[in-house]
């Protein structure tokens, strides 16, 4: 299971409705979150599992920077605070820890988590 999904669940149960893995037209959703999830990099490989992590980074996409950063910040908000423990034992190997953090400010992007993986 991709870890973008994980976060892409987590944003739909907290009415954060415009996930993408894309950036759509301007036309087509002009105000939109976007996931994006790095590769994974593997820290130990052991009998039958890898350990590593993954990024996923949520971009806010808003007209004005203060829109943005206000959805940002609420959307981080609600991914700290989200009950992550149950989506993980469901996940079994994909997601083994969740680490929300915050990018160097770089205009009006979201927040970024960092999970560890075991697959």
């Amino acid at each position: 299971m991709r870890l973008a999904f994980l976060v892409a669940k987590a944003l739909l149960d907290g009415d954060f409705s415009c996930d993408f893995s894309w950036i759509p037209s301007a036309a087509v959703e002009p105000e939109c979150i976007v996931l994006r999830e790095g590769a994974f990099e593997r820290e130990a490989r052991m009998a039958a599992e890898e350990r590593g992590r993954s990024t996923v980074t949520v971009l806010v996409v808003r007209e004005e920077a203060p829109t943005a950063m206000d959805v940002a910040e609420r959307a981080e908000r609600w991914l700290r605070e989200y009950g992550w423990e149950p989506v993980l034992r469901t996940a079994p190997g994909a997601c083994a820890g969740w680490t929300p953090r915050r990018p160097p400010s770089r205009g009006a992007t979201g927040p970024v988590g960092s999970c560890g993986s075991s697959t």
